[in-house]
This record gives C-alpha cells, sequence and structure tokens, in this order.
C-alpha cells in the first residue's frame, strides 16, 4: 500500500521527489524501483483523485513564437558561423578583349615598314610590328620599291586613316614607336584589316618577330607560309627574301656620226674615190680611214660597201 501511494505521489509530483524517497529507501535497505521506471509511470487520473489529490497540472515553457529562432546546439551552433559558399552561376560566353587603338593619320610612307604619322598634332615615326619589307636605301634589293608602294597605296585606299595597336614594347632602339596598324578595326563579328598581315600575305613581306612583341606571329606565319606557296609577290620575283636588284646591263653609248658635207670630204681627202669600185675594210689603214670613206660613200644612211656588218653607224670597228 505504501508502495502503491509512493507511485501515485511520484507520477503527481514529478521525478525529483522521488529521487529523495529512492535515496531514504536505500537507506532504510528496502529495495525501491528505479527512478527511471518511476518517472515513466503512467498515473490514471481517478488515482490521485482517490487519495484525495488534486491533478498538478506541469508547468510547460512558454511556445516559441514562428519568428523566434530555437536554441542551437554546439554542432550547429559552429555551422551556423561558417563563411557561406557561393553557389556556381551559369558561365557567359566570353566576348573576346578587343585591342585597345589609337586613331592617327598618316604623314607619309618612308618605306614598306615604315611611317610617318600625326597624333595629336604631333609628328611620330612607326615600325610596323612582325614583319620585314626589302630596304630601299642603298643598293636596291628586289621588291623594295614594290613593298614600298603597295604600302602606300593601301593606306590612300583607307583614307590616310589609321589605328596603332601597341604590343609590349613602346619603342625600337632607333626610338620609333612599335606598332601594329590597322586600317580598319575590329567592331563586333567584323574582322579588322591590318597592314602588317596584309604586307605579308600580298608577299610584300617577310616575317620578322622579335619578343615579346609576338601577339600576332602565329598568323603572321600562317600569311606567310601561303604567300610562298603561291608565289605570290616577291616569293615568285626574286631569287630570296633580300636578294639584290640584277645590275643592268650596261649599253654602249652610241657615238653621234656627223655626216659632213660632200665638199668637206673630197676625194682628195680619200684613199680611193667614193663612187668607184667596191671597198672593204681590209682596204683601209685606220678606222678613220675608213670612216670618212664611208661617210663620202653616204653613210650611215647609205653603205654600199657594206663597211658598217652592225649597222651602228661606225665603219670597220676592227681597224686601229
Amino acid at each position: 500500500m505504501k508502495r502503491s501511494r509512493l507511485l501515485v505521489v511520484c507520477g503527481l509530483l514529478g521525478l525529483g521527489i522521488c529521487s529523495v524517497v529512492a535515496l531514504f529507501s536505500a537507506i532504510a535497505g528496502k529495495p525501491s524501483l528505479p527512478v527511471s521506471a518511476i518517472s515513466t509511470a503512467i498515473i490514471p487520473a481517478s488515482a490521485g483523485a482517490g487519495l484525495g489529490m488534486s491533478r498538478l497540472t506541469p508547468t510547460l515553457p512558454p511556445a516559441r513564437s514562428a519568428s523566434t529562432p530555437a536554441p542551437l546546439s554546439p554542432t550547429h551552433r559552429a555551422a551556423s558561423t561558417a563563411v557561406p559558399i557561393a553557389q556556381p552561376t551559369a558561365s557567359l560566353t566570353p566576348t573576346p578583349d578587343l585591342p585597345v587603338l589609337t586613331q592617327a593619320r598618316l604623314s607619309r610612307v618612308i618605306d614598306g615598314d615604315t611611317i610617318d604619322v600625326v597624333i595629336g598634332g604631333q609628328t611620330l615615326r612607326v615600325r610596323l610590328i612582325g614583319m620585314d619589307t626589302p630596304e630601299t636605301n642603298g643598293a636596291p634589293i628586289c621588291y623594295g620599291q614594290e613593298a614600298t608602294a603597295y604600302t602606300q597605296q593601301l593606306i590612300d585606299a583607307a583614307g590616310d586613316k589609321l589605328w596603332l595597336e601597341k604590343d609590349v614594347s613602346e619603342t625600337d632602339r632607333y626610338g620609333r614607336l612599335l606598332r601594329y596598324v590597322w586600317l580598319t578595326p575590329s567592331s563586333g563579328s567584323a574582322v579588322g584589316k591590318m597592314l602588317d598581315e596584309m604586307l605579308v600575305s600580298g608577299g610584300y613581306a617577310q616575317v620578322s618577330t622579335f619578343p615579346p612583341d609576338v601577339k600576332y606571329a602565329d598568323r603572321f606565319v600562317e600569311a606567310e607560309r601561303a604567300a610562298k606557296a603561291t608565289r605570290r609577290g616577291l616569293w615568285g620575283a626574286c631569287e630570296r627574301f633580300g636578294a639584290p636588284l640584277p645590275a643592268p646591263t650596261a649599253v654602249a653609248a652610241q657615238p653621234t656620226v656627223v655626216r659632213r658635207p660632200s665638199s668637206v670630204v673630197g676625194d682628195g681627202d680619200l684613199p680611193y674615190d667614193s663612187s668607184g669600185p667596191d671597198r672593204d675594210c681590209s682596204d683601209f689603214a685606220t678606222h678613220a680611214e675608213a670612216q670618212r670613206f664611208f661617210i663620202a660613200a653616204g653613210g650611215p644612211a647609205k653603205d654600199p660597201h657594206r663597211l658598217d656588218g652592225d649597222h651602228d653607224g661606225i665603219a670597220c670597228e676592227s681597224l686601229p
């Protein structure tokens, strides 16, 4: 009976008092129910009423509103302080970077790969990057004049307006600006026209790159390969790049033969009568003597004695 009442009391009053009862029972040597069994016992409501006790309503913690966060465990607390990781976004199709260009106006063409331009009222000399045209200074080089003329032609067609692109280096050792020269810049999907590349493609220049200025080296190499394969420009006209022009064949100056009047060249000045029998070069001792006879006989318009074999107005050239 006492034990039953203990169970009822424990069920109504909670675990704390049962722990105290269990302690006294242990001291008294009387076995008692385990605390866990006592705290989980289900007591009918009528049991308390039969003992003259009112059922105690347990006091619950206040309900949390939806806006009040629940307390976090240590694990969750650590996770909540971690830096959030950005979620990957869909990659966009990259747009090719357009080069930074400086607009200029042509002043004059120096040679195939060198020009003077005007920028902001100042005249500057520009050396085209990545290629080399035959020289025009000093000894004449095969296709040098043609390359200069082609550069002038292309720039004239563009209206003398140019766009300059820097690679890495600013100037060369001569103080010339190192630039790619665009006749028309690229815009959107439209590909611009680069003077450097057009000279190589047309066979007016060879590839000549110097690091670190090698941005378009691959394009220039491909353009030169195509020009050589089809023997365009200098690749078909010259023995090799930089070959000197052959020296012009010397043409002997033709002497001016002045026909003297017959009154000047008379028969008395000649060893033979100019209207007499046929004469050969062997009939004369010197070229001068034969020449006087030749003129007296009507040369160089007429040569009845056939003394001017090559018809150059000079008789018996083999004589001293």
